[in-house]
């Protein structure tokens, strides 16, 4: 018995995953020895630990490249900001590459319907 079908057979290969997953651990970035030099000694200095500030400008340099932003330019900016413009500085160049759901340091204050505002007890 003969079966027609618009369905194409499937085999399944690993390529695409490899190639994901090879990918996701070895961005594909450069950075001049300068530029590198800049963003790692600054946050080595704002952290004051080597290696929570090598990972802090990772994710900074990681964040400034999705967002089309010389990272040394950007540490520049900091520089002369107070602390805590700094904070929301650096939350705002991490999260913007991030998922909404896994944002790092930001303060979400939704919008209370009144009628719903009024039924909650105040914390005392």
């Amino acid at each position: 018995m003969t079966s027609y079908t618009n369905i194409q057979d499937y085999t399944p290969t690993s390529d695409l995953t490899q190639l994901y997953f090879q990918n996701y651990f070895n961005p594909n970035q450069t950075l001049s020895v300068g530029t590198n030099d800049i963003v790692l000694s600054f946050f080595e200095l704002f952290t004051g630990n080597k290696q929570s500030g090598a990972l802090l400008a990772s994710a900074f340099v990681q964040g400034c490249i999705v967002q089309n932003v010389d990272p040394a330019l950007a540490v520049a900016e900091i520089r002369n900001m107070n602390s805590k413009e700094q904070l929301v500085y650096l939350s705002i160049i991490i999260n913007n590459s991030r998922v909404g759901s896994s944002l790092l340091g930001a303060v979400a204050k939704p919008q209370v319907n009144n009628y719903v505002a009024r039924t909650i007890l105040p914390n005392v």
